[in-house]
């Protein structure tokens, strides 16, 4: 047999490289531009291209306590799970004392607000926007009377604020 048999039609012959081989399966129609086959689960059907954008997917984690959980985190909190153990002793005590240190945080920022209900207060009481807080005598003294005005009105109202007493 010729290469002149292998090639339909009895045309060229198939040369001695790469190109003529090509050349016959071009002939033959085999040289179609073809769509990536897909392996295993590639195949399964989807209803999202995979090519195409991502939605915009935000997760957040958050552990019993309700606090947010960081990515490593709530990757170790997965990962206890899946495996059946937990963090070390010390490792819990150290995220109790850290939620114990933010507890306090907030509830200082609480005992703030009492503060600032002052200055609110003050600010009714005089009309002005601004209260000074420094000043000379006859401010000073505008302040410790507005200051004993105060008082008198939170012994009034029931305490107001947040002071001791007993």
């Amino acid at each position: 047999l010729g290469a002149a048999a292998l090639v339909p039609g009895g045309g060229r012959g198939l040369g001695s490289g790469v190109a003529g081989a090509l050349g016959v399966f071009a002939a033959m129609g085999d040289l179609q531009a073809r769509k990536p086959q897909l392996a295993g689960r590639a195949r399964d059907s989807r209803s999202i291209d995979p090519t195409g954008a991502m939605p915009d997917v935000k997760l957040e984690y958050y552990d019993e306590e309700g606090r947010k959980l960081t990515r490593k985190e709530a990757f170790r909190q997965l990962c206890y799970k899946f495996h059946g153990y937990g963090a070390g002793h010390k490792k819990k005590d150290a995220r109790k004392k850290q939620f114990a240190m933010e507890q306090k945080r907030q509830a200082s920022r609480d005992a703030n607000s009492g503060t600032m209900r002052g200055l609110l207060q003050s600010q009714e009481a005089t009309g002005k926007a601004h209260l000074v807080v420094s000043g000379g005598a006859s401010s000073a003294a505008a302040t410790a009377a507005l200051v004993q005005d105060m008082r008198k009105d939170m012994k009034k109202g029931g305490g107001g604020g947040g002071g001791g007493g007993g």
